[in-house]
């Protein structure tokens, strides 16, 4: 993603450097390719940090801290909000959770739109290997949901699609928890799930 970030830089550059920019499918693209570079911006931030912190620290003062990460933050922001939405979409209208959210929790729809779960946690990893891996997961659960954004469609199957995707992203987290060491004690503040460990809260989601 970083070769491809530059080649897109490359681009816009060369582009710039004809002074054709008045021409009408040439501003499009470049306003395009503004749009791009802007939606890849955390990401070579992030990617810069995971450098420099490999260079500064240990490996167990990296682990220790994305594991803090995944044991509060995420759980904090994200596993309790995507546990909630999970139970409420097996059980509720699936169309209003996915549009319309839940309570005072923004949909699934928007959430996946605002990628809200790069920010707060993907994009704060300092291990380069979990916070790819973790935004490739994020990518796949995410793809479903551009292709509602963009035809506005929702039927049976999308819903039945999306309520698979998601209990399958939220057992990807479980597993790079896992991984790492990180544990969950008690269920969370919002979560529907109580659960004193992952093995009792993976029986809860299969069954």
């Amino acid at each position: 993603m970083v070769v491809l970030g530059m080649k897109i830089q490359k681009l816009k550059t060369f582009l710039l450097s004809l002074n054709i920019t008045d021409h009408a499918d040439i501003k499009k693209l470049l306003d395009y390719l503004d749009v791009v570079i802007s939606r890849m911006a955390p990401f070579y931030l992030a990617k810069q940090t995971v450098a420099e912190k490999n260079k500064l620290m240990s490996r167990e003062e990296i682990n220790r801290h994305d594991k803090n990460i995944l044991e509060a933050d995420m759980r904090l922001y994200a596993l309790d909000y995507f546990l909630t939405m999970y139970k409420v979409i097996s059980e509720e209208n699936k169309t209003d959770v996915i549009r319309c959210g839940f309570r005072e929790l923004p949909s699934l729809l928007q959430d996946a739109m605002d990628e809200d779960m790069l920010k707060k946690i993907v994009f704060r990893l300092f291990d380069d290997k979990l916070m790819m891996t973790m935004a490739k997961d994020y990518y796949e659960y995410k793809k479903i949901f551009l292709n509602i954004s963009v035809s506005g469609e929702l039927t049976r199957e999308s819903e039945a699609a999306i309520t698979e995707s998601l209990k399958k992203y939220i057992l990807s987290l479980i597993n790079v928890s896992e991984e790492l060491g990180a544990t969950q004690n008690d269920n969370g503040i919002i979560a529907p799930y109580r659960y004193s460990s992952f093995d009792e809260l993976k029986v809860a989601l299969n069954s």
